[in-house]
């Protein structure tokens, strides 16, 4: 099939009906792309900032450990009642003292002998022999958390505890030489602030349970309704789904993340961590409503929307543009087709010549007409036989008689057409009427490879007017520059105004400077004007048409056409200053003057 305006044209919206198609199901399918990448990298996310919380929590214990030990080392020389140093007392405060309440510490029966904080003196002579507080430590012979079971005058907290001994050593392997407990209690709100610090969103929370599922620590505000519940696993079972299998899960991995629909919050995204506090199993966790995430979702899914409808306008403009290149062209095409004068009617063919006679050697590129201004000389027909010399086939047309031009460069096969009204209309070896003449030349730059010269344009506008001689020209450009093909014209310069000479060469690339080969023969008061421009420009003063008028003592009109002449030879160049012209020398100039 062959592509034309039409099948373009059909192409064209098939193109954007699929791209269009192509946009949505793309635009789709990244949308929910980006919002599981997204989705991913912040359960990454919050997965790290849950095992590095549990991390710092680890360590805040296992210095607080490690203070207490400090406190339980003794020297040999005091008695098993052991009191607590007050020096030791105080550094430990600096550090703990606004994460602890108070310290106590228990004899081997389990009675607390002493304590730190007089606030809560009414606990002095409990006995915890039956609590973990005591029993864990000497298990584990570490350190043990349990909870307050309010017997030590808080409602929420936890104890820290760790054995001591008769001996300078921290532990010992002899039973016999423990001698108590020494405890910290540690206000469950002291944990909260410490994870205040950890940034979880505007709408995150974070908490701690043990492996069975009771409640550690209090959420952040908006999830108060939480602390309500002493068992944090029951309100979730309130809240979930009932086939949920999230506590389960949370159970049985270490760590991970989890996507649920809960019931007041909607999307819900949990990351959590297990992490171990002396003999305690903990679980942290993050817990994320998803509204969180759904600007930032909604901002990527906007600047990738925005990208791809971008992409998709520079692809229509691109194809819209291309149409309109397809549709020129076409309508060139349809000029070349609407040929009725064909060239064998004229009995002309497109042939290259075997040896031709041209001596002029210039390089003439395609899809270009070329001007020479020149009065009698044959240059522009000189350089159209060069150009012969390098495959083109060539069509001439001429103001003489073509058999004078044909033996004077050896042209055999060259046809042309002579320039001349003709009585006879069979006569069909003579032409002037520009409309055959354009239908002669797209016929002859249809056929491939060419170079047509067409000389003494200025003869072709007096039988045509220069309205039609112009359109004639402006259409050989529109075709010769989307043809293989070179078009040369010829035209005395003198035979037309400035005006219309501007015209002229601005459908041309004017090669006339390059072409002149002898040196004209100037008359004296010309030559001196240009001796005068010469001078002067190369003094470095710029001169104007008034300059030369005054300096010659001529009128307005014969500077004028005097200025105009040297132009026509390539001597000079005239510039425009708004209302005033000034005179410019040229390189043709110098070498002419020299």
């Amino acid at each position: 099939m062959k592509l034309n305006f039409k099948n373009s044209l059909l192409i064209t919206i098939v193109f954007i009906v699929l791209t269009l198609v192509s946009f949505f199901i793309i635009s789709t399918y990244f949308r929910n792309k980006i919002e599981d990448l997204r989705t991913q990298q912040f359960n990454d996310q919050q997965l790290v900032i849950a095992e590095q919380s549990a991390s710092s929590l680890i360590d805040l214990f296992e210095n607080i450990r490690l203070q207490m030990i400090s406190l339980s080392a003794i020297s040999q020389a005091q008695s098993t009642a052991l009191s607590i140093e007050e020096d030791k007392l105080e550094i430990f405060n600096s550090y703990y003292g606004d994460f602890i309440i108070y310290l106590f510490k228990t004899d081997k029966s389990g009675k607390i002998i002493e304590i730190t904080n007089k606030k809560y003196e009414s606990v002095l002579g409990n006995d915890i022999s039956n609590t973990e507080i005591f029993t864990a430590p000497i298990i584990s012979n570490g350190l043990s958390i349990t909870d307050d079971e309010n017997y030590l005058g808080l409602d929420r907290s936890i104890v820290l505890s760790i054995p001591y001994y008769e001996e300078n050593v921290y532990s010992s392997l002899d039973p016999l030489s423990f001698s108590g407990v020494i405890s910290a209690v540690v206000d469950i709100k002291n944990i909260e602030n410490f994870f205040n610090g950890i940034k979880i969103g505007s709408k995150g929370s974070i908490w701690v349970i043990d492996s069975q599922g009771k409640y550690i620590t209090e959420p952040i505000e908006e999830w108060k309704e939480i602390s309500k519940k002493t068992n944090y696993f029951s309100w979730v079972k309130e809240n979930y789904p009932k086939n949920s299998d999230f506590i389960n899960e949370m159970i049985a991995e270490s760590s991970g993340t989890i996507i649920e629909d809960w019931e007041n919050y909607g999307k819900t995204i949990t990351a959590y961590t297990h992490f171990m506090i002396g003999s305690k199993e903990w679980i942290l966790g993050i817990s994320t409503p998803y509204s969180e995430l759904k600007e930032d979702i909604v901002s990527l899914n906007n600047k990738m929307f925005y990208f791809m409808l971008s992409t998709l306008g520079i692809l229509s403009i691109s194809f819209i543009f291309i149409l309109l290149l397809l549709r020129s062209q076409e309508k060139t095409e349809s000029k070349l087709k609407r040929v009725e004068v064909t060239l064998k009617e004229f009995g002309i063919e497109s042939i290259l010549e075997t040896t031709t006679n041209g001596k002029i050697d210039i390089e003439l590129n395609p899809n270009n007409i070329y001007l020479l201004k020149e009065k009698n000389d044959s240059y522009a027909a000189e350089l159209f036989v060069s150009t012969l010399n390098k495959g083109y086939a060539g069509l001439g047309m001429t103001r003489d008689n073509p058999k004078l031009i044909k033996e004077k460069f050896k042209l055999e096969k060259t046809p042309f057409i002579w320039l001349k009204k003709s009585k006879n209309k069979s006569d069909k070896s003579s032409l002037v009427n520009v409309k055959d003449l354009q239908k002669i030349m797209f016929d002859f730059m249809n056929h491939g490879k060419s170079v047509i010269l067409i000389e003494r344009f200025d003869y072709i506008i007096t039988q045509n007017e220069f309205k039609s001689s112009l359109n004639f020209l402006q259409s050989l450009r529109d075709v010769v520059m989307i043809k293989d093909s070179i078009i040369i014209i010829s035209l005395n310069p003198n035979s037309l105004n400035d005006k219309e000479l501007n015209l002229i060469e601005s459908e041309c690339k004017d090669i006339s400077n390059i072409i002149i080969k002898e040196k004209p023969k100037l008359p004296k008061d010309i030559f001196d004007i240009l001796i005068f421009i010469f001078k002067m420009n190369d003094s470095g003063k710029v001169i104007y048409f008034k300059t030369i008028s005054k300096e010659f003592n001529i009128t307005k009109p014969t500077t004028s056409k005097k200025i105009l002449e040297l132009k026509n030879y390539g001597f000079i160049e005239i510039e425009k200053h708004g209302r005033v012209k000034s005179v410019l020398i040229t390189d043709v100039g110098r070498e002419f003057i020299k």
